[in-house]
C-alpha cells in the first residue's frame, strides 16, 4: 500500500510541477511584444471605425445623390438607397 501512495505522491508532485511551469511560462509571456501587440489589436478593434464627422460627411453625399423623394418611390426602397449611398462614400474615402 505504501509504494502505492509513493506513486501517487510522486505524480501529484509532477503534475503539480507541470502548472507551476505554465504558471512561469504565462506570465513570462504577458512580458512579450506579442502579448503587447495582441492587447493593441484589441484595443484598436474597440475604436470607432469611422469619425462623426465622415458620418456626416457619407450622409451629406447620400442626399446629394438622391434625385427622388421618398413620396416618389417606396420608403424601404429610399433607405437601401440612402443606405448605399453612405456606404459608397465610407468605402471610396477608406478603399477599404
Amino acid at each position: 500500500m505504501s509504494r502505492t501512495k509513493e506513486m501517487m505522491d510522486g505524480e501529484m508532485e509532477l503534475y503539480l510541477n507541470a502548472i507551476d511551469m505554465d504558471y512561469a511560462d504565462y506570465y513570462q509571456w504577458l512580458e512579450t511584444a506579442d502579448y503587447v501587440n495582441i492587447v493593441n489589436e484589441d484595443a484598436d478593434m474597440a475604436l470607432p471605425m469611422y469619425s462623426q464627422y465622415d458620418i456626416d460627411q457619407s450622409l451629406q453625399y447620400a442626399k446629394s445623390c438622391m434625385l427622388l423623394e421618398p413620396s416618389e418611390i417606396d420608403r424601404d426602397i429610399y433607405f437601401k438607397l440612402i443606405n448605399e449611398k453612405i456606404f459608397e462614400f465610407l468605402n471610396k474615402e477608406y478603399e477599404r
